[in-house]
């Protein structure tokens, strides 16, 4: 079989996704469910912390507002195989998709500083609520489609409709917040989880014998032979996929979380530029937009090479810290926005490649359990990473470029460490790169 020219092997690696979209009716509806969910979390966002930026004016008030987002989703994931037992995903989707919308509508209720507490309490159960949707969505999508290529190609573009609405959402959600009210953004988001629900029910396939179990086989949904201590066995004595693993973490508790307290409290000394919510959707949307085409230009030169991933890992260690010293001294907007962009490239590139490796090297019949305690402990750990921006609430002019320094300096220890590991050789390759 002839070679197929670069171009055209380009045209269809692009039109698969477009494909899959027009010709499976159900992961077209779940796609779009995800995308409309999500643009509807970073008006919520933007929403939320002008709200507490207006009652409570305080960097220790919104590391309070980004420590319950970060943690609550851990207090929903592991009832996950619970619920599912009792009723079908797509009902728990749906379900859920309602119950946000209520509390969205709720948030319509705050006036003061002392109704700040039905701010933390809405958002705790959204984010409950949304530690169960996503594993639950993610479970769906091999239920939909028909091949293995067809279930790589739904989690790719997944992945990147997260990135995408990061800059579309915060962009558009800024703007709404500062133009329309913070009340107008928080009803933009309660409709979109109406219209999420709606879309879900239009997905109809087979439904397994009981609440999601494969048909026939004698097996359970999850591996019920394998338990936690084996977990911790397995990941003694294969500390790469410990390390590796533990890079989500580390993305977590020292860029993702910290950054978006930082950065809506930088939003304040560009008052030039324009209001907060306008700034800070600029600086988000500038993320996002990096964050969305840093995989796919990456990967032009990574492919599935493992060895080429690995060291790609240790540069985007290097992006992030030279991300994070470049806002450190709070230069002016055009640096500033360059040092987001560097540091969301590397951090994405970071998120994606650990999952990659650890997808495709982690035994099948460990893969769930490590990648659940994966999501548990990025999870718990997101609210160490609001301990650095809630220092500096004392002196935010001398705090806030410490803290970015200090940030920048655990990326460049992490960047030394994995490259360390990469030249000690004690890591797990396929075996066709072995030989």
């Amino acid at each position: 079989m002839p070679e197929a020219r670069a171009g055209t092997s380009i045209f269809q690696h692009l039109t698969q996704y477009s494909d899959l979209l027009r010709y499976n009716s159900n992961v077209r509806w779940l796609w779009f469910s995800h995308v409309l969910s999500l643009f509807g979390d970073w008006f919520n966002f933007i929403a939320s912390t002008q709200l507490v930026a207006q009652l409570a004016p305080s960097p220790l008030a919104l590391s309070i507002l980004v420590g319950i987002r970060t943690v609550s989703p851990v207090f929903g994931a592991p009832l996950v195989p619970y619920v599912v037992r009792r009723m079908r995903r797509r009902t728990l989707l749906i379900g859920a998709d309602v119950i946000r919308f209520f509390s969205v509508l709720a948030l319509l209720l705050i006036r003061s500083p002392e109704d700040l507490w039905i701010l933390y309490t809405m958002i705790g159960l959204q984010g409950f609520l949304a530690g169960m949707f996503m594993p639950v969505r993610m479970a769906i999508l091999p239920k939909i489609v028909t091949n293995e290529h067809e279930l790589g190609t739904a989690n790719t573009l997944s992945s990147l409709s997260w990135t995408a609405m990061i800059a579309l959402g915060m962009s558009l959600g800024g703007v709404v917040t500062a133009k329309a009210g913070i009340n107008v953004s928080f009803v933009v988001d309660a409709l979109t989880f109406l219209g999420s629900a709606g879309l879900i029910t239009l997905m109809h396939y087979e439904r397994n014998t009981g609440p999601d179990q494969p048909r026939g086989t004698g097996t359970p949904a999850t591996d019920e032979r394998v338990t936690y201590p084996d977990l911790f066995r397995f990941l003694r004595v294969n500390l790469d996929f410990l390390f590796v693993g533990s890079m989500k973490t580390v993305v977590t508790v020292f860029s993702f979380v910290p950054t978006q307290v930082l950065q809506v409290m930088l939003s304040y000394r560009y008052e030039h530029i324009g209001p907060s919510a306008i700034v800070v959707g600029i600086i988000f949307g500038i993320g996002g937009l990096a964050s969305f085409f840093a995989p796919l230009v990456t990967r032009v030169f990574t492919g599935n090479d493992h060895m080429k991933l690995r060291h790609a890992v240790t540069m985007s260690f290097l992006l992030t810290g030279l991300g994070m010293w470049l806002q450190a001294p709070i230069p002016p907007f055009p640096v500033l926005l360059f040092g987001v962009a560097l540091r969301n490239v590397g951090a994405v590139l970071i998120w994606t490649f650990s999952s990659q490796i650890l997808l495709s090297r982690v035994p099948a019949a460990m893969r769930d359990h490590v990648l659940s305690a994966e999501f548990l402990l990025l999870n718990l750990a997101g609210i160490l990473g609001v301990v650095l921006p809630a220092l500096t609430s004392g002196n935010p002019d001398r705090g806030m470029p410490i803290a970015f320094f200090a940030l920048g300096m655990c990326f460049a220890v992490g960047a030394g460490g994995w490259a360390l590991w990469l030249i000690r050789g004690r890591y797990s390759l396929p075996e066709v790169e072995r030989e």
